[in-house]
C-alpha cells in the first residue's frame, strides 16, 4: 500500500490499529522496518549515480512525510 501511495487506506488502517493497544505498536514496527529496508536498497544500489541517489532519497523521504 505504501508503494502504491494508498494513503487513504493506510489512514483507515491506522484508525483501526489505534483502537487495539498492541496493533499500533506492530504497525509502527513494520513501518520502521519498511523505511530502513527501502533506504538500504537505495544506498546499496551501485547502478545509481550520486545525483540520482540523492534525488531518490529525497523523494522517498517526502513520500514518508506525506504518509505521516
Amino acid at each position: 500500500m505504501i508503494k502504491q501511495e494508498k494513503f487513504d487506506e493506510i489512514k483507515l488502517m491506522f484508525g483501526l490499529f489505534k483502537r487495539c493497544s498492541n496493533a499500533l505498536d506492530a504497525f509502527k514496527k513494520h513501518l520502521k522496518a519498511y523505511i530502513i529496508e527501502e533506504g538500504l536498497k537505495l544506498v546499496k544500489n551501485e547502478s545509481i549515480e550520486n545525483d540520482e541517489l540523492v534525488r531518490k532519497i529525497i523523494e522517498f523521504r517526502q513520500r514518508m512525510v506525506d504518509l505521516l
